[in-house]
């Protein structure tokens, strides 16, 4: 039997694993494995990826992971420990073992009691220099090393326990190979070889060395740990470490032969419980369509009829049609219960459909979005949609979803963030020592040219980068370096922003971090759980959604509204829909950089960029928007579209094919949306053959670019152009693609900005109102819209014990603080208060509100109050208040207290220093 590595470890073991799952098993394919195993630290986060890959490439996988366990004897350390899944009961042990490592917030690792409880059908290999049998051994401890052996013994079996061997030429392995071999005859216990693979090719060792550096954020070259060793390695490698327990070697072959799991094939979640629901789609969106459009020509209502069916031929084929039924009853229900929710970023912008069922506000077909699929993915994949909700309520949402899918559980996601290229660069130029001004100086020109994926387009790019890279050293290691570790570092995070649901038992094969309160976070990527017919779901709370809500619900039942406002049909709630795009106050003000308070316009740089292009359309406020991103803004696009402002359509290009595509956006391509339709136009591309050409001028890669320009020129030259001319559009898409983006998106974005800039030109006072409302949890964005109404010379009524609610509120003199902006009074409290003052009506004095919630409230809440001017009403002196606050408190609420024959020593005192005195409690002046 031939050697199998069986400790391999992937870019999903942090800092310690260099290789790609696609590149381990290309590798192992060169190679001639013909099995693999993938063993991350306390993850199974790869499993399903890389047991695709390496069945679609013929290699066996061998799925397993290495564990971190307390000590099996007795001991405060934590131990490595290698673990195999021999069959699919295994596997499922395999997941708890991991899953149980997340249980603690603190440290992450298994007890003996887990290891025992989930020991079946797994494979215990003893691990690395880090598992406990070595380390007794390092320490010189060899009854300590039997005993951990006998250990794992009881809780594995002797079938399933081998002890681990590893040799990349260091004094404590050789010593560890040495005692381990003499306690394998001792327990008849046999040795495995395995070689901690880390990275694919022995000439990675010096970027393998960095990244291991950059956890500690030390780098000694001196240092002999042998990193030089620990590359995917073949029998021949090996053999001449192990000749003297060469069966060792075989073993591991051995190993792999006996593990055997299949990981369920993924299923479709069930949207729709209808039998047939591309029928019932139909049916719905004829229904609307008649309702919307029945006052239009006939003509027009033709082209939209033609629309809408080639959209629902795409869902019937996609196998869609559930899921958009789905996400058209979580829109309805979600409103009836007073959560407002808006479609952010998904394919279904794009679609008709969609704005037909209420899904989308804004109608694809008036803005120019090309709608080609649901989904880019196998059919029954829905799309990854992201909605911004009204209010920060997950759990009720939650609660719909469940109701909607009866026996799917929806988790949130742990999220999978990699590191950028200039945080790369930073990091690994302080672990080689490079100086602090030279590393910002070569971030700042990675910054501006981020754009490339390839070391040497960057250097092309950049004439200044080019210079440093060429006269300093430590800048070409450091940049080689980054550019071989950039895509291969990643942090991960709790992300309960994103809802994942997945078909029935799926969540089998996957793990979870499981925290104190129930919650549970799937450790899966995006792509797997894609793979597997999963659905994200991005839920974000915008205080701007919940603002306009408030705003259209307040004014809804104070005024007649028909001029302002129409709401969606079918819809529980009032969801606001302008009438129109045209409203010349409301692009007066975006003009004018005055835009606090709206939605993405809010920063200083988009602002300037507002007030230099004075937007006086919505589509020219989605080209702004679109402007305003890191690429276009790297590329200065913006001042060529300034300038093309001026020669009145007389802007040059490549060929006047691109005119019509890019005339909206002034001769610029902005767009994927522009790409797709000058692919289209040009060469008859569409869908497969569109995307493929699109994707290829995007990555840039040299064989794909080949490939696609031939396609692109075969397909221009059948609609009538010339190779040159061919070619000369596709140099212009290949060097303009790069600051291309989502139109639908785009235009998504700025439908918010138009609205939320809408009620701050119509309905300023409510809609700040609102706004303050929208951000109780959020000071110091709460201070600075206060400041900006300061700044506007708004009047902000002090908070007012009568007056005051929970929520700011406006009255004819002004905006009202509220008494949550009184820091010293709880949210209880605060309650009591309101409902003492609903129950038995205002305050009549200081002593009427100190009678009637003595007991409910605190000294220093009262305090608080009259420090925020509460009571001022009733009396400008503080002081006084903050006296006889103090003295009946201290006095315990004694309803004698406030008799006029007695009075308190304090008051007495605080009346002789004064010759004229407020009452505290009438409201009467005394002489």
């Amino acid at each position: 039997m031939t050697y199998i590595p069986l400790h391999v470890h992937s870019i999903y073991s942090p800092f310690e694993g260099m290789m790609t799952l696609q590149e381990l098993v290309d590798r192992a394919s060169f190679l001639k494995f013909p099995a693999l195993a993938l063993t991350d630290h306390r993850s199974i986060y790869g499993h399903y990826e890389f047991f695709n890959l390496a069945k679609k490439a013929g290699i066996k996988p061998v799925l397993g992971a290495e564990l971190c366990h307390s000590s099996l004897v007795g001991g405060k350390e934590l131990y490595h420990l290698t673990v195999l899944a021999e069959n699919d009961s295994g596997y499922r042990n395999l997941i708890s073992l991991v899953n149980c490592h997340y249980k603690n917030e603190s440290e992450r690792y298994v007890t003996p009691e887990e290891l025992k409880e989930h020991s079946e059908g797994l494979i215990a290999l003893t691990g690395c220099l880090k598992g406990e049998t070595s380390q007794a051994i390092q320490h010189g401890n060899l009854g300590r090393a039997r005993d951990v052996a006998e250990k794992l013994l009881h809780i594995f079996g002797a079938s399933r326990l081998f002890l681990e061997i590893m040799n990349h030429n260091l004094p404590e392995e050789r010593l560890v190979i040495d005692h381990l071999t003499l306690l394998s005859k001792r327990l008849d216990v046999p040795l495995v070889v395995t070689n901690n693979d880390r990275y694919l090719r022995k000439d990675k060792k010096q970027y393998y060395e960095i990244l291991h550096s950059l956890r500690s954020g030390e780098h000694d070259s001196r240092k002999e740990w042998a990193p030089d060793e620990y590359y995917l390695k073949k029998d021949k490698d090996l053999e001449p470490y192990f000749y003297s327990v060469s069966d060792a070697l075989k073993r591991s072959g051995e190993i792999a032969e006996r593990c055997s799991v299949e990981l369920r094939e993924s299923g479709r979640i069930v949207f729709s419980m209808h039998p047939n629901p591309a029928d019932m789609l139909s049916e719905m969106c004829h229904r609307r369509f008649l309702l919307k459009f029945h006052n239009m020509t006939f003509g027009e209502m033709s082209y939209l009829r033609r629309i809408m069916e080639k959209e629902l031929d795409c869902a019937r084929r996609e196998k869609l049609s559930g899921f958009i039924i789905f996400l058209r009853d979580l829109f309805r229900v979600s409103s009836r219960r007073g959560i407002w929710l808006e479609l952010m970023s998904s394919n279904l912008l794009e679609s008709f459909v969609a704005y037909l069922l209420g899904i989308v506000s804004l109608n694809p077909i008036d803005h120019d979005l090309i709608f080609e699929s649901f989904s880019y993915s196998r059919p029954g994949i829905p799309p990854t949609v992201e909605i911004f909700t009204s209010k920060c309520s997950k759990e009720s949402l939650i609660e719909i979803i469940k109701e909607l899918l009866p026996g799917y559980q929806p988790f949130y996601k742990v999220t999978q963030e990699e590191m950028s290229l200039q945080t790369v660069v930073k990091e690994v130029g302080e672990v080689l020592g490079m100086e602090q001004e030279l590393c910002e100086e070569l971030s700042r020109l990675l910054m501006s040219e981020r754009r490339h994926r390839a070391l040497a387009s960057m250097l092309e790019g950049s004439e200044a980068l080019r210079q440093l890279y060429n006269s300093k050293e430590v800048v070409r290691r450091t940049l080689h370096a980054s550019y071989a570790l950039w895509g291969r570092i990643f942090k991960f995070h709790l992300n309960s922003s994103k809802l994942v649901i997945l078909p029935k038992g799926i969540e089998e094969i996957s793990s979870f971090i499981t925290r104190a309160n129930g919650e549970r976070f799937i450790l899966l990527n995006n792509s797997t759980i894609e793979a597997m017919g999963g659905w994200i779901l991005v839920i974000q709370h915008s205080h701007f959604i919940s603002a306009l809500e408030k705003v259209v619900r307040e004014v809804g039942e104070k005024r007649d509204g028909k001029s302002l406002f129409r709401t969606f049909e079918d819809e529980g709630g009032k969801r606001w829909v302008p009438e129109v795009l045209k409203d010349p106050q409301v692009y007066a003000l975006i003009s004018s950089g005055e835009t606090d308070g709206v939605y993405l316009l809010e920063s200083q740089g988009i602002r300037e960029l507002l007030a230099k292009i004075k937007p006086s359309t919505f589509e020219e406020l989605v080209n702004v928007i679109s402007l305003y991103r890191p690429a276009p803004l790297e590329g200065k696009l913006w001042q060529r579209y300034i300038e093309n402002a001026g020669k009145k359509g007389k802007v040059f290009l490549p060929h006047h094919y691109l005119a019509a595509s890019l005339e909206k956006t002034r001769g610029l391509l902005l767009y994927r949306e522009q790409v797709r339709e000058i692919l289209n136009y040009t060469a008859g591309l569409e869908y497969e053959r569109a995307r493929a050409v699109e994707g290829a001028l995007r990555r840039q890669d040299s064989g794909e670019l080949m490939n696609a320009r031939l396609e692109f020129i075969r397909g221009a030259m059948d609609n009538g152009l010339d190779e040159e001319e061919a070619q000369q559009i596709f140099d212009f898409l290949l060097h303009n693609i790069a600051f291309t983006h989502n139109k639908a998106l785009s235009s998504s974005q700025a439908y918010l900005s138009y609205r939320t800039a809408f009620f701050k030109a119509h309905l300023f006072n409510e809609y700040f109102v609102a706004l303050l409302n929208s951000n109780m949890d959020v000071r110091d964005r709460q201070r600075k819209y206060i400041e900006y109404l300061e700044l506007m010379d708004i009047n902000l009524l002090p908070v007012d014990i009568n007056s005051s609610g929970e929520e700011y509120g406006l009255e004819e003199d002004g905006i009202r603080t509220n008494l949550q902006s009184v820091k010293a009074i709880d949210k209880s409290e605060l309650q009591d208060i309101l409902r003492e003052r609903s129950a038995r009506g205002d305050f009549a004095s200081f002593k009427d509100f100190l009678n009637r919630m003595f007991g409910r409230v605190s000294m220093k809440a009262v305090l608080g109050l009259i420090d925020e001017g509460a009571f001022d009403g009733h009396s400008s002196d503080r002081d006084g208040l903050k006296i006889i606050c103090t003295d009946f408190f201290e006095g315990g609420g004694k309803a004698g207290f406030f008799k006029p024959a007695t009075k308190t020593i304090s008051f007495a005192r605080k009346k002789k220093e004064s010759p004229r005195q407020i009452s505290l409690f009438e409201g009467e002046q005394q002489e």
